[in-house]
């Protein structure tokens, strides 16, 4: 390695992070979240525009044919539409 290039160091054991990596997450940034379609990880006011995106689903499917066995597809399906 060249005296001239920069060695990534993975900071010191007193917790302050290294030279290279990047700034935290601010507080209720939902970024790390693996895949965002579990209705648990929504507030209120998302819960209620995916629940209109499953409302719209519902509709479309219901002429043909509609089951509760289908509800938990119609509302990965309207989070992910939100998403």
């Amino acid at each position: 390695m060249s005296a001239k290039t920069p060695t990534k160091h993975g900071g010191d054991w007193n917790g302050k992070p290294p030279a290279w990596g990047r700034k935290a997450f601010a507080q209720g940034n939902r970024a790390a979240v693996k895949h965002g379609v579990c209705v648990e990880k929504f507030n209120n006011t998302e819960r209620a525009e995916i629940e209109e995106l499953a409302d719209s689903l519902r509709a479309a499917v219901a002429p043909l044919f509609y089951s509760l066995a289908f509800e938990p597809t119609i509302r990965m399906a309207a989070a992910r539409i939100w998403r």
